[in-house]
């Protein structure tokens, strides 16, 4: 049995900051959190991933160099 505290399963296939906010959006629809627009948590998770691209490259150029 689920209880209220867990997301939901339609939650799971999306990426964790999205999903994140979206769940606490969900079990708290009084308040609204200007730190929770999901336009910039979207902007932060693929600057977030974009950094991680390039430091994974930037690894193995130096590996292989």
């Amino acid at each position: 049995m689920t209880s209220d505290r867990e997301p939901p399963v339609e939650l799971i296939c999306l990426p964790f900051p999205e999903a994140m906010a979206l769940w606490l959006l969900m079990s708290n629809p009084g308040e609204t959190d200007p730190s929770l627009d999901l336009r910039r948590l979207h902007s932060l998770s693929v600057a977030f991933v974009l950094l991680a691209f390039g430091a994974v490259a930037l690894l193995a150029w130096l590996r292989a160099a």
